[in-house]
C-alpha cells in the first residue's frame, strides 16, 4: 500500500513540466514592420509560484506571478514589446508575441517555472550570399582556382559552417569550413571565406562550384572566359568588318551620284575617311 502511494505520488510529480509546444517563425525571423514572433508555451506546474519567458537563457522579458493571498495570477514584467495571454490555473497553456521584431530578438528563447524549465528554441536572422567570384581567370588544367564567397551572417553569432559543393554530373564532393563570426554591433555580419580548386581535365564548363551558409547558397560554373572573350572579340569583328563594307559601298554610290556636294567624314571605326 505505502509503495502504491509513493509510486503516485512520483508520477503526480513527473508530469510537471513546462515546454515550447509551438514557435512561429519556426526558425527564421523577417525585421522590421508587418512582422512579429508567437511562442506558445503549455504548462503544468505543481506549487504554482511563477511563470517565465526569456530570452537568451537569462534575461525575463515577460513573468506572471501567482498571489496566493489573493488567488490571482498576475502579469508583473513586461519587456522587449513582449506580452502574453493571462492564465487562470497551474494547468494550461500561455500565448506570447512580438510585432516588429529587430534584430535584438534573433536569439534563444525557453519558457520555465521556478521548478520546471523547456527545451530552448531559437529564432535567427536570415542570412544570405552577396557574391562568389573567381579569382583566378582565366582557368588552366592542373592550376588553381580560388573562389572567394562573402556572405553576410544573422544573429545567434558564433562558430558557423559555411558548406562548398564540387558538383560534376552526378559526383558531388563536399567541404566544410569553420567560420568564426564575431558581432560588431550589427545585424548582420559580413564573413568571407576563400576555396582553392585544383582544375583536372574535363573541369571548364562542367563542374559547378558552390557556397552555401545557413541555408543560403550561390553557385558558380568552371568557365574558362579566355575563350568566350576570344569568341565574342571575334563577333564584334565580323560585325564591325560588315559595317564598314556596307558604309564603303554607300559612299562609293553617293559619290557617284553627287560629285559636287562635300560628304562629311564617316568616323575611323567605321572605315576609310572620305571627302
Amino acid at each position: 500500500m505505502l509503495l502504491a502511494m509513493m509510486i503516485l505520488m512520483m508520477a503526480s510529480y513527473s508530469s510537471a513540466y513546462v515546454r515550447i509546444e509551438n514557435i512561429y517563425p519556426s526558425k527564421i525571423i523577417n525585421l522590421g514592420d508587418n512582422s512579429g514572433i508567437i511562442i506558445e508555451c503549455q504548462y503544468n506546474v505543481r506549487n504554482f509560484k511563477n511563470l517565465l519567458l526569456m530570452k537568451s537563457y537569462s534575461k525575463v522579458v515577460f513573468k506572471i506571478d501567482y498571489d496566493k493571498e489573493k488567488d490571482i495570477y498576475a502579469k508583473t514584467i513586461r519587456k522587449d514589446g513582449f506580452d502574453c495571454t493571462s492564465i487562470n490555473s497551474n494547468e494550461g497553456q500561455i500565448i506570447c508575441w512580438k510585432l516588429n521584431p529587430t534584430c535584438e530578438d534573433a536569439t534563444t528563447y525557453t519558457c520555465s517555472s521556478a521548478t520546471e524549465f523547456s527545451k530552448p528554441k531559437t529564432l535567427k536572422v536570415k542570412s544570405y550570399i552577396k557574391s562568389l567570384d573567381l579569382l583566378t581567370s582565366p582557368v588552366y588544367v592542373n592550376k588553381l582556382a580560388i573562389f572567394r564567397c562573402t556572405a553576410y551572417i544573422g544573429a545567434p553569432y558564433g562558430i558557423t559552417d559555411l558548406v562548398w559543393f564540387e558538383r560534376k554530373h552526378n559526383d558531388t564532393n563536399i567541404r566544410v569550413k569553420k567560420v568564426n563570426v564575431q558581432s560588431h554591433g550589427k545585424c548582420l555580419v559580413p564573413v568571407v571565406s576563400i576555396y582553392n580548386y585544383t582544375v583536372k581535365e574535363g573541369d571548364v564548363d562542367e563542374t559547378e562550384i558552390s557556397c552555401f551558409v545557413n541555408g543560403a547558397s550561390m553557385t558558380k560554373l568552371l568557365i574558362n572566359k579566355t575563350e568566350i572573350e576570344e569568341e565574342r572579340r571575334g563577333e564584334t569583328n565580323t560585325i564591325g568588318s560588315e559595317q564598314k563594307e556596307l558604309v564603303e559601298i554607300d559612299n562609293a554610290d553617293y559619290h557617284s551620284s553627287s560629285k559636287n556636294i562635300r560628304v562629311r567624314n564617316i568616323p575611323s571605326f567605321y572605315g576609310r575617311r572620305s571627302s
